[in-house]
């Protein structure tokens, strides 16, 4: 394998390299094991060999002490001592050839390279049990599509990497009530199990959901402003995996057993608690939330490079389905033809491939509520504050006092340089005839604070209108606001949203004069 990082691999394609590189292994060590046995053969020839002529010598010894004592005389002392010298060295050569340090090594160069044989072995036989689950996952997902199959998975460096990114996907909800106040906080445990960790939202302060109001709805096409709900937005507002809830005021949140979930969590067991099943969180929302979720956490499944090894949430429980498909042969009649499976909708047990990525999601259960709770308060902060954003205006401001709190951004917007995007003809009108002080906007304040109403008069009697948004710790600036705070935002050819600063200038319209 590359050591470059890949953001997605294929299956197959993986399977296939280390299956040919596993055989490759296993090659090199089947000869490995050869070449030490078969020196530990040669070493052990050859001693056999020395204790083989040691025992030659010591018969011609014998034999011509025989020979001697066949004539009654008695065996000479040289050659019974030199019988004897031969019988040590015959036991020194035996002992030297079972206990030398060059045998013991030749040995378990052997013993080791048998080791190493059954553990290359195992490895192939991994790989291909994992080829085979790939070819049917590949095969699935041709006939069938992604839903029940898989062609290629997401790439990581480390497992640290897989699990940073799943923890960072794990759906938190935050219910709603009908004042605006977060109640409760939700925490999905897996995207197969309708299952999730309810507890009551705990803070010093009461979290109220800011929304921008009706009037001012054009300021979410503004990046600073996008993830913040609307009045009027549906029941469910989501950002970046974090999920504010309208919750019916006849359900009561109840807390459910933290113990047990996180239990249920870290060991990877997935069983709908009672009464968090009960929940409108669960009962009434999981489709839709799960709905926006990234491809990660809702298959869960990927490629570690650091372990060479496939991951997936639900091993043993793949999605599968009969799945039957018609083709043509030779241009004859349609022939419908059945992938194998299990005949029906079912599971089909991937775990030869993919190992439970449950086991090693987390390594500590500190680590989920850390993890999680600092997303939670992340979110928190999207939707939620203890002070309101958009104050009430309770009357109605003089044109010097509008003067003392946005002047300082309109003069920077009329006095920055001019540039291809400014695109929009009504824009262009407004720039030209302000910069030039060929005409004055008349300016009002509205209902919230920092809010702001403009029209201007053109020359063909027509008018511009528009909109300020200013916010309420941004109004009177009194340090000057460079060219660069001056941004103009892709548009319409009839609307136009300049930032300026903390500011927002809105040319929402061009009005002719129907005259």
């Amino acid at each position: 394998m590359s050591t470059e990082q890949k953001t997605e691999v294929n299956i197959l394609d993986v399977c296939e390299a280390e299956l040919a590189s596993a055989n490759a292994e296993l090659k090199l060590i089947e000869e490995r094991l050869e070449a030490a046995k078969a020196t530990l053969s040669e070493y052990e020839k050859g001693q056999k060999k020395l204790v083989k002529e040691l025992e030659r010598a010591k018969r011609d010894v014998e034999d011509a002490i025989s020979a001697v004592t066949n004539q009654g005389e008695p065996a000479p002392e040289g050659l019974k001592s030199k019988v004897s010298n031969i019988e040590s060295q015959i036991v020194k050569a035996k002992a030297d050839g079972e206990n030398s340090s060059q045998r013991a090594e030749l040995l378990r160069a052997s013993e080791q390279a048998e080791k190493d044989l059954l553990a290359a072995v195992a490895i192939v036989d991994s790989w291909t049990a994992k080829r085979g689950v790939a070819e049917y996952l590949a095969t699935k997902a041709k006939h069938g599509g992604p839903l029940f199959g898989a062609l290629v998975v997401p790439s990581f460096k480390t497992l640290d990497d897989a699990r940073a990114k799943y923890l960072s996907e794990i759906p938190i909800v935050f219910s709603v009530e009908a004042n605006g106040k977060i109640s409760a906080t939700s925490y999905w445990r897996w995207v197969q199990g309708a299952a999730c960790l309810t507890v009551p939202f705990a803070s010093e302060k009461d979290y109220i959901v800011q929304e921008i109001p009706r009037s001012m709805r054009w300021i979410k096409k503004v990046k600073k402003y996008a993830s913040m709900r609307c009045e009027g937005d549906g029941d469910l507002v989501q950002s970046e995996g974090v999920y504010l809830v309208r919750v019916d005021p006849e359900y009561a949140i109840q807390e459910t057993d933290g113990a047990s979930a996180a239990k249920s969590i870290t060991e990877g067991e997935v069983e709908a608690d009672e009464e968090t099943d009960k929940q409108p969180l669960i009962a009434d929302w999981d489709d839709r939330l799960l709905m926006h979720q990234p491809s990660l956490y809702k298959r869960a499944n990927f490629y570690v490079e650091e372990t060479r090894e496939f991951y997936a949430v639900w091993s043993k429980d793949f999605p599968d389905v009969e799945v039957k498909y018609t083709h043509r042969v030779n241009y004859g009649a349609p022939e419908t033809k059945v992938v194998s499976g299990l005949g029906k909708a079912g599971t089909y047990d991937a775990s030869s491939l993919f190992l439970d990525f449950k086991k090693s999601l987390f390594k500590a259960e500190q680590e989920r509520s850390d993890i999680l709770t600092q997303r939670a308060l992340q979110g928190i902060l999207k939707f939620a504050s203890p002070t309101p954003v958009f104050e009430p205006r309770l009357k109605r401001l003089t044109l010097d006092s509008i003067e003392k709190e946005i002047g300082m951004y309109w003069r920077a917007f009329i006095s920055s340089p001019w540039s291809e995007a400014i695109g929009s003809p009504p824009l262009i009108m407004l720039k030209h005839l302000c910069e030039r002080g060929i005409e004055t906007p008349d300016v009002w304040t509205l209902d919230h604070k920092g809010h702001y109403g403009f029209r201007l008069r053109t020359r063909d009697h027509s008018w511009i209108e528009g909109q300020i948004y200013c916010p309420p710790a941004a109004l009177s600036r009194e340090t000057a606001i460079a060219h660069e705070e001056v941004i103009y935002t892709p548009g319409s050819s009839h609307e136009t949203r300049v930032l300026v600063g903390d500011a927002i200038i809105y040319i929402e319209r061009f009005v002719r004069d129907s005259r």
